[in-house]
């Protein structure tokens, strides 16, 4: 039996956490569309917007992230890094903190934790920093592949 698609219901925590370039909207600034936990220009939202959808909402059979890591209530949107065509850079998570430190404590850090044990994760702090976990391997694979992107 096919699972139930997932809905946002009323979170909207991607339209805090990710930049909407087409609104002029920072990165962790909620956007001045939501209203009353909602879009209110969903029909007419912009392309970046219709585009994305987090790792929770794609997941309806929770063999990735269960029902109760909704991004509102553990303080993390999760996406995935989508690598070039031809790159060795290893496909990552990218967790988007929605509060300090969401990825240090309660269900956040469950998370992390879980999705660190055997991928890499990329958390994304509100203070703009960036940390890697996941096993020492896919770790250094990661940070090696990027190092050689900078040159």
């Amino acid at each position: 039996m096919k699972p139930k698609p997932r809905a946002c219901g009323t979170c909207t925590a991607c339209c805090t956490a990710l930049a909407v370039t087409e609104l002029d909207k920072a990165q962790d600034v909620e956007c001045s569309h939501v209203k009353l936990h909602k879009c209110s220009i969903y029909d007419e939202r912009p392309v970046s917007c219709r585009g994305f959808s987090c790792i929770w909402l794609r997941d309806s059979a929770g063999s990735i992230v269960s029902g109760e890591f909704r991004p509102d209530r553990c303080g993390l949107v999760l996406d995935m890094t989508t690598g070039a065509v031809g790159s060795d850079l290893p496909q990552a998570f990218v967790a988007h903190e929605l509060w300090p430190n969401a990825s240090r404590q309660g269900d956040g850090e469950r998370l992390i934790c879980t999705l660190s044990r055997h991928s890499v994760v990329i958390i994304r702090a509100l203070d703009g920093n960036r940390r890697l976990l996941g096993p020492r391997p896919l770790v250094a694979a990661y940070q090696r592949a990027m190092l050689v992107r900078s040159v």
